[in-house]
């Protein structure tokens, strides 16, 4: 009740700072499995609470330097929904948060900060975060391309990966250019516009960077699948991932493999695998992993 009280109060400092302590306070209970169980199995609390914080979050204009004083309330709730939609099955999330809250578009406008403002960096991060973990939506995306174009080049700069940035930007997009989503994506972005993208995983495929690397080859096989016309532009990946494939075990393994399998549907890249014996280390990948299984 005295949460609920504080929330309906008028938008004046005094409570908007009181509301800032308690998204924070929220934010770590609802780390709890049993607190967010409840939360999410109480309609009364998604309608009014979780709208109300929604409303709160778009009214904070963070943009303007003179609401920078407003910053951590907005980190913290991101984190309040970070934490609500982490251990919840993909159903449930699409239900409540996509459908019910449309929270993937009151999130958004956050991937326009920018990236070399310090203040900027825990809000990046947290609604990167907090969008990596759900699937794609056309809705999101259309009428928004210039965002995303940006994003393809500021997340993934120098500045982005030093605060993680982008590993949570890579997960994203790995999860979102997936061949199910061709029509949609193709209705946004020409292969044009995946110019920066293309730049700068190739960047990522010779930096040194297990994590980074792994989730850049899932994306780069989605890509060259959903725009076969971009493959060839990443056939100077090829080399190190085939030396990934072997000398290395596991998943990192696994997916330069995939990657690579993806990028031989192009003559060009066909014949420096082919060249590079390639086809043999494929193939002696796909016999291990039948017989592993």
């Amino acid at each position: 009740p005295l949460v609920e009280k504080v929330f309906k109060k008028q938008k004046t400092s005094k409570y908007n700072r009181m509301k800032e302590n308690l998204y924070g306070l929220l934010a770590n209970l609802l780390r709890d499995d049993q607190i967010r169980v409840k939360f999410l199995n109480e309609d009364a609390t998604i309608n009014s609470f979780f709208k109300c914080t929604l409303e709160s979050l778009d009214s904070f204009a963070i943009l303007n330097p003179a609401n920078l004083k407003w910053i951590k309330s907005v980190e913290n709730i991101l984190a309040i929904f970070i934490n609500m939609a982490f251990g919840v099955t993909d159903e449930l999330r699409k239900k409540i948060f996509v459908q019910r809250l449309n929270l993937l578009n009151h999130v958004r406008r956050f991937l326009g900060l920018s990236i070399q403002r310090k203040e900027y960096t825990a809000v990046l991060l947290r609604a990167l975060q907090l969008l990596s973990r759900f699937d794609f939506e056309p809705s999101f995306i259309e009428g928004h391309k210039e965002l995303f174009v940006y994003s393809f080049e500021a997340h993934f700069s120098q500045r982005a990966k030093e605060v993680d940035i982008t590993n949570h930007a890579i997960r994203m997009y790995a999860k979102w250019f997936a061949k199910t989503n061709e029509i949609s994506l193709k209705k946004t972005f020409a292969a044009d516009d995946l110019k920066p993208l293309v730049k700068n995983l190739i960047q990522i495929i010779k930096e040194e960077n297990e994590e980074r690397f792994v989730n850049a080859t899932l994306l780069i096989g989605n890509v060259a699948e959903v725009y076969p016309e971009c493959s060839d532009s990443f056939r100077e990946c090829i080399s190190p991932l085939l030396h990934i494939c072997r000398e290395k075990m596991g998943v990192i393994r696994k997916n330069a493999a995939i990657c690579v399998a993806k990028l031989s549907k192009t003559p060009g890249n066909l014949q420096v695998i082919r060249d590079q014996r390639g086809i043999e280390v494929l193939s002696n990948i796909s016999k291990f992993i039948l017989d592993k299984n």
